[in-house]
C-alpha cells in the first residue's frame, strides 16, 4: 500500500476498530500524522505563539492527550489536529494488532502508557502479518507491484 492509499483507507475506516491492517497501511498513516503534526506545530509557533512539539503524540496515538488544552503541545491547531487524528490513529493501530501470526487485542496499545510498554507496542506494529484468515477476518489485500522497464 502506498502513502496516498493508506491515508485514504484510514480516513475511510475512520472509526473501524475491527478487521485487519497491513504493516504499510499503519506505518504510512503514522508517518502522515508525524508530518502533519510537525506542520501544525510550526503553524502554532508562528501564528499563535503557543505551540510546543508533541513528537510522542504524533507517533503513538495513545499520547494525543498531550496536544489537548493544558498539555505540553496545546496550541490551537495542535488541539484541532489531535481531535481529528486520534480516532483513525487508534483504529489503524488496533487493526494492525489484529494482523499477526498471534493476533493481539487493540487494547494492547494501552501498554504504551507505561513508558516501558512503548517498545512492546512498536514491536507489535512491526511484526509480519498473517497470510491466513484469523479471528479478526481475512488478511489485508496486497497491491500488485508494477514495474516499468526503462530502455
Amino acid at each position: 500500500m502506498d502513502f496516498e492509499t493508506s491515508i485514504k483507507t484510514c480516513f475511510t475506516k475512520y472509526a473501524t476498530f475491527s478487521g485487519r491492517a497491513s504493516k504499510s497501511e499503519c506505518w504510512w498513516f503514522l508517518i502522515f500524522c508525524c508530518i502533519l503534526n510537525f506542520v501544525v506545530t510550526v503553524l502554532d509557533i508562528i501564528i499563535m505563539d503557543t505551540g510546543r512539539p508533541n513528537i510522542i503524540g504524533s507517533f503513538l496515538p495513545v499520547f494525543y492527550f498531550l496536544s489537548l488544552p493544558g498539555g505540553p503541545g496545546g496550541g490551537l491547531f495542535g488541539m484541532i489536529t489531535a481531535l481529528v487524528l486520534i480516532t483513525p490513529s487508534l483504529a489503524v493501530v488496533s487493526r494492525r494488532f489484529h494482523d499477526g501470526e498471534e493476533p493481539e487485542s487493540g487494547w494492547m496499545q494501552l501498554i504504551a502508557l507505561t513508558i516501558i510498554g512503548i517498545p512492546a507496542v512498536i514491536v507489535l506494529m512491526l511484526r509480519k502479518g498473517s497470510e491466513e484468515d484469523n479471528f479478526y477476518g481475512k488478511p489485508p489485500p496486497k497491491l500488485k507491484k508494477i514495474y516499468v522497464k526503462i530502455k
